[in-house]
Order: C-alpha cells, then structure tokens, then sequence
C-alpha cells in the first residue's frame, strides 16, 4: 500500500492503528457506540471491518501492538480498567486476554495510552487513578510486571509515547505543564528525565503524540492539537505547523512542502516500525 496524506490523516484521528507487516492495507481503529472496531483500509476502501469489544469506554484512547505472529490491542473499558484483546488468526475473531490473572488495572479517567514491543513482550504507559504516569510489561502469556513508575503526575491528560530507540532500551516522550517535550529513558530501574532543547507546544493542547524515528539523538516528533493542527518538531528543536485535519482530510498549512514533510515523516514511522518488527523476529530465529 502506497500510503497517502488522507491514509495517514484517518490514522491520525483514529483511536490507534497499524500496517500489517505484508503491507496489505493500514489498521483503523475506533470506538463505535460502546462498540471497539477495527477496519483495514486498503487506501480506497474499508475492506473489512471486525468487532473487538463491547462496553469500552467512550472515545476509549487504545494501542496497537503487532508483529509477524501476533496482534494485541490494549484499550479501556467502560469503567476505566486496562483491557487486552488478541487475534486469533483461525477463527478470525478477538479475543479476551486476561491480564494479572484477572486482578482489574485500574487507569485515570483522562489518561492516554502508549506502548512497543520490546524483545518478546509488550510494553504499555498509562497514568495510574493517582495520575503518575507508569508501564508494565506484558508477556504473551497475560502476565504482567509493572515498571518502575516514573515521578511524572497530572490529574489531567499527559500526552506521552513510548519507543524503543536504537540501544535496544525503553524510551518515552512526554509533555509537561508548560507544553515542553521531555524525553525519559529507563536504566534498570532508573528513570533518567532530559527536557528536549528548544521544543515545546506554547498554547497548543496536544492530544496526541508520536515520534517518527528510534534514533534517540535525532528525534522527529510530531502532535495532533486539540483544534486539529498538525505540529512537528524537528531534530534540531524547530517547531513548525505543517497542516491540519479537517473532516479525516490532511489540509497543508502553507505550502506543497509541508504537506510533503507530513507524508515523509509519518510514512518514516511506518517503514521504520515494519522494518524494526522484521529485524527484532530475524535475531530471535538466529
């Protein structure tokens, strides 16, 4: 699937999504009516369209983890627990995993939700009901460990991502009250916060955000407003408005040249997130 500035702009304002490491299409996401539902969009069409869960929560924040065997979507339900749901590929269907032998996860009613895949397991970030921002670890089986959690906390929304970068470790980006990036990373059971130079969101509200690269150093990041703007900060610390998204449509702030960089940058994460799936299964098998 050649990706296109409408591809990316529905992936954008989905609740998550992904590309099938075949290409075939991209993963489309949403909450419908207490109903969570995935489509794949082939870049003209809806070509399928499956039920995951019932009773999640409205406008229910979700991420999307998959590699060449599996497919995990973590989401919240309708009482703001951590939910997990795998397909199965046989019968065509999600469903159920339990997760902490069915102990409930509890997570803040305004928490976003981010996560990768790390070695063979799952990683996901969440705020806790408290507002500390933390992860856990999920193995395939269901069982999880919970990270060390960060000294990071709101009662409200912080919007965050996680990555792996390319030493192989656990990286998260986050932004604070004053709509500053920073960049954490995990050192055993240390957290290490470093304030990215230069970028910051001034007066925007970001509900979503994602970086483009696992190059810690030099580090694309880009953000959905509240009001739909599209916002890149560059490596180099320079923020710039590249477009916005009207009605799942990519509108280019200025110029063909930002609608050019937004197409770049995001078709970098995906070529960069299948690319990294295939190395990650190409070592397990050596």
């Amino acid at each position: 699937m050649d990706v296109t500035l409408h591809d990316l702009a529905l992936y954008f304002t989905a609740a998550t999504g992904a590309m099938p490491p075949d290409g075939s299409g991209m993963y489309l996401v949403s909450e419908e009516d207490g109903d969570l539902i995935e489509k794949l969009w082939t870049g003209h069409e809806v070509r399928e369209q499956v039920f995951i869960a019932a009773d999640v929560k409205e406008s229910t924040p979700a991420v999307y983890l998959l590699d060449e065997d599996s497919r995990r979507i973590f989401c919240l339900d309708a009482e703001h627990n951590l939910q997990c749901y795998e397909y199965d590929a046989d019968e065509e269907e999600w469903n159920f995993v339990l997760l902490r032998d069915g102990e409930s996860i509890p997570v803040h009613p305004k928490s976003r939700l981010s996560g990768c895949l790390l070695e063979d397991t799952q990683i996901v970030v969440f705020q806790d009901p408290s507002g500390r921002l933390r992860g856990m670890r999920v193995q395939p089986g269901g069982e999880v460990e919970s990270l060390t959690p960060t000294s990071i906390s709101s009662s409200s929304a912080i919007p965050h991502t996680a990555f792996v970068g390319d030493d192989e470790s656990l990286h998260l980006l986050y932004i604070d009250s004053n709509n500053q990036v920073h960049h954490l990373t995990l050192s055993g059971n240390q957290w290490k916060d470093t304030i990215i130079p230069g970028a910051g969101f001034v007066n925007d509200k970001i509900i979503k955000l994602m970086v483009t690269g696992n190059d810690e150093n030099a580090l694309n990041i880009l953000a959905l407003s509240s009001t739909g703007q599209v916002l890149w900060i560059n490596p180099e610390g320079q923020k710039a408005v590249l477009g916005k998204v009207e009605r799942e449509r990519f509108v280019a702030a200025s110029s063909e040249e930002c609608a050019v960089q937004f197409l770049v940058t995001m078709s970098k994460m995906f070529g960069k997130a299948i690319k990294k799936r295939k190395e990650g299964k190409d070592k397990m098998r050596k």
